[in-house]
């Protein structure tokens, strides 16, 4: 799967939460199957560009938006590790949180120079 694949999931799964939709509830406005939905949004299946363009056609954004939020999502530290993360297992995502946790506060014990 790649970072483009990833973005554009990202970018489905800010557009349903934002429409208040279950994933069935949204697989139903786009007319594809509730299955697709999980991994279209973790990028790990990449749509169509029909079902991209039913997307945009149903919540009424421009369908070069995916491609441009891909562009400007690929320099963004925080969107890059929220999508490396969302395509991990629940457990990993704790761990991960947890090391991050313990990173900082070792960072904020250490005198700044």
């Amino acid at each position: 799967m790649s970072r483009v694949e990833k973005v554009i999931g990202h970018k489905i799964n800010e557009i349903r939460h934002r429409s208040h939709l279950t994933q069935i509830e949204f697989a139903e406005e786009i007319d594809v199957h509730p299955s697709y939905i999980g991994p279209m949004e973790k990028g790990r299946k990449c749509p169509s560009f029909h079902t991209l363009l039913r997307i945009a056609s149903r919540f009424t954004i421009p369908v070069y938006e995916f491609f441009l939020e891909t562009e400007a999502a690929m320099e963004n530290p925080t969107l890059e590790l929220n999508l490396l993360l969302s395509s991990r297992p629940r457990e990993e995502q704790t761990m991960v949180i947890e090391l991050a946790h313990s990173l900082f506060k070792n960072m904020e014990k250490k005198p700044k120079k």
